[in-house]
């Protein structure tokens, strides 16, 4: 009789710093943010093309911005190396998705204000905002072109490891 097993499907942390922590899990990069840095966002992309190396040329983003007090303005110098991070990642991903988690006013100007940042980014791949982890599980595992090993992320497994209470 042979017994054959599933292999272990977990998130592994790749770096933790003061204003991220960046995981993966498969195909999937994930990365939870504070008052990200210029120099966060590079750390990021080296991560991100490791993975995309690791698992066949193509991941799939998640960003998780927990959204507690007042929030600041994000300053051009991290705006303009998103854009290029973005840019320089290119075919190597299928989608982003980001998630902006918390309530009231402040949360939902971070979200419009993701909304056009996205829509004006002109990426070549497709973004999209979202306000729980569990709706961008779903719109990342329809993606064109998505791994199968993405299947089995589930927000239980990325609120886990984040340390995140909320869905």
């Amino acid at each position: 009789m042979t017994i054959t097993s599933t292999p272990r499907f977990e998130l592994e942390t790749l770096a933790q710093r003061p204003n991220v922590h960046i995981a993966a899990a498969g195909p999937v990069v994930l990365a939870k943010f504070g008052a990200a840095t210029p120099e966060d966002l590079e750390v990021l992309l080296e991560h991100q093309l490791a993975v995309a190396r690791k698992t066949g040329g193509r991941i799939t983003m998640i960003s998780l911005v927990p959204i507690v007090g007042n929030v600041g303005r994000v300053g051009d110098d991290v705006r303009q190396k998103s854009l290029e991070t973005m840019t320089k990642l290119g075919s190597s991903c299928i989608g982003s998705a980001t998630v902006i988690l918390g309530t009231g006013l402040g949360t939902t100007l971070v979200r419009m204000f993701m909304t056009g940042f996205t829509l004006l980014s002109k990426t070549p791949f497709p973004q999209k905002t979202f306000s729980s982890v569990q709706d961008s599980l779903v719109w990342v595992k329809q993606l064109p072109q998505q791994m199968p090993l993405a299947q089995r992320l589930t927000s239980e497994m990325v609120l886990e490891h984040f340390s995140l209470g909320v869905s």
